[in-house]
């Protein structure tokens, strides 16, 4: 094989070795949306509550998996609490001990519509949890209207595979260039 093929099949594998690690690395974040409603109306209610299930752990996610989220509120006097399902009971009954049994709470300072609040957590190794948001001006404010949005984000162990296979391709690729052309450089050297 000619050198000057041999020089464009490595320049060849340099390119498919970065084009696979940079593809993989702006694929590692993933994202599953967990809860996303916009506009919630407490109405005339104290609090309403949803359920948010999932199973963290999945074996074809790595590293720590994270749970992030924003609620924001128009309107005055709303709390939100994410209050794990094992706990539900008590917190329900015990006011005093909400924000202790509640794995993040939001008060309604936090989510005014000038501020907007933000959360990011290890995920819970639960299976769910229970979104709640308290008006706390019940019965004689009803006007809140409340954004949640919570997400499960992860590493994806496939985009990993392959961003350390671009990585890897690329490394081979270099040691062969440079074991090319120090070959090339010594023929010269020794045949001028």
């Amino acid at each position: 094989m000619k050198a000057s093929a041999a020089v464009a099949i490595v320049i060849i594998l340099a390119l498919i070795g970065t084009a696979v690690a940079a593809h993989s690395y702006t694929q590692l974040q993933q994202k599953d949306v967990l809860f996303d409603e916009n506009s919630i109306q407490l109405g005339g209610q104290s609090y309403q509550t949803w359920e948010v299930g999932y199973i963290p752990g999945n074996i074809f996610n790595i590293f720590t998996l994270r749970m992030i989220g924003s609620v924001d509120s128009v309107g005055t006097g709303v709390d939100f609490y994410l209050v794990n399902d094992t706990n539900w009971n008590s917190w329900s009954t015990d006011i005093g001990l909400r924000s202790a049994l509640s794995v993040v709470h939001l008060n309604s300072d936090v989510l005014s519509s000038q501020s907007g609040g933000q959360f990011s957590l290890a995920a819970p190794l639960n299976n769910g949890d229970i979104i709640v948001l308290v008006n706390n001006e019940y019965p004689n404010v009803n006007n809140a209207s409340v954004n949640v949005n919570i997400a499960l984000q992860y590493t994806s162990l496939f985009n990993f595979c392959d961003f350390v296979a671009g990585l890897v391709l690329l490394g081979i690729a270099i040691v062969l260039l440079t074991v090319m052309i120090r070959k090339k450089a010594r023929a010269l050297a020794q045949n001028p």
